[in-house]
């Protein structure tokens, strides 16, 4: 192996302006590309003998995004001020050249999507009848399917069911938000000081814990388990049937435990009084203030099922890129 630095282009583009005196925004577009990555061949055929996949520095990789903060600072009147501070973030990177083995499904190629995504099937609900099973694509993935398991799409319409028709979810390149901003206010009002922090994130992706089926407690079953598919409830049940086994259909990735993972967090607010300067005159007490604060007083999560609904609509071509 003949290992050399990887190579970088940036492209950076910043503006900065105070409107009105009082509100300052500063906000910056960066675009990189980044070339002679060092990664492992893929194409590399075994029949050349070599004991190990070779590493060469052939990946692509670019990343982009931008960048915005502003303050607004203002003095209403004398007793009264306010201060806010805010910024945000959105960035993405995707593959542009990976060295990968020919497949005859676009859906399987790495290159052009984000780093390290995650891979997995697009479910269509449960099953429901044993001929649903009979006569739907067979399922590979490690065991037999069961009425009360999850469907998955069978993306190459050949009758089976395995790893040809994984796709890339993207969970793995949003499981950190592209775009993510924190806030901060702050109150003045004669010796009354208010400070407010928070912040948040759109657009991440998580799945479900996979071990769907344990309790909440000793006495108290997760919603999960309430909700699980069995004959009585096969026309209401939001999840699978329960299982043991982790090598069970139903614990394979899939859009049905994924969703998104919205959030914003309060997470610190105080409020302070400081005592005027002249009440501890001829003492040797130079000043003092009174505070109380929390911290994580308020988180607000909007997880947005993704499960069957959210691919339905997709025809295989459009599927490239989800």
């Amino acid at each position: 192996m003949d290992a050399g630095w990887e190579r970088s282009k940036k492209l950076d583009v910043g503006l900065e302006m105070t409107l009105f005196r009082h509100w300052n925004i500063t906000a910056d577009y960066f675009y990189e590309k980044r070339s002679n990555i060092l990664m492992q061949r893929k194409t590399w055929p075994s029949q050349l003998g070599y004991s190990a996949t070779p590493w060469s520095n052939v990946g692509k990789v670019d990343n982009w995004g931008w960048e915005f903060s502003t303050n607004y600072h203002h003095s209403i009147n004398k007793d009264l001020s306010m201060d806010f501070r805010g910024n945000f973030t959105y960035v993405e990177n995707k593959y542009v050249y990976r060295d990968e083995p020919y497949t005859p499904y676009p859906w399987k190629r790495e290159t052009g999507r984000p780093l390290n995504s995650t891979w997995g099937y697009i479910a269509e609900g449960l099953y429901q009848t044993e001929d649903e099973i009979k006569y739907g694509p067979k399922v590979e993935l490690g065991s037999t399917a069961q009425v009360g398991d999850i469907k998955y799409r069978d993306l190459n319409g050949d009758g089976v069911i395995n790893s040809d028709d994984q796709i890339d979810l993207g969970a793995g390149g949003w499981s950190t938000s592209p775009f993510t901003f924190g806030l901060n206010l702050t109150l003045k009002y004669k010796n009354f000081t208010l400070f407010a922090m928070g912040s948040g994130q759109t657009g991440a992706v998580a799945f479900k814990n996979n071990s769907y089926y344990w309790n909440r407690g000793t006495s108290k079953f997760s919603e999960i388990v309430m909700g699980r598919w069995t004959e009585e409830t096969k026309e209401t049940a939001t999840y699978p049937r329960l299982s043991t086994s982790n090598g069970d259909n139903n614990f394979r990735n899939s859009t049905f435990w994924m969703y998104k993972n919205n959030v914003f967090r309060l997470s610190n607010v105080q409020l302070t009084y400081d005592f005027p300067t002249d009440t501890f005159n001829g003492t040797f007490i130079r000043g003092l203030s009174l505070y109380c604060g929390g911290s994580n007083l308020l988180t607000i999560a909007k997880e947005r099922e993704y499960m069957a609904v959210s691919y339905t609509h997709l025809t295989l071509p459009t599927i490239l890129r989800v």
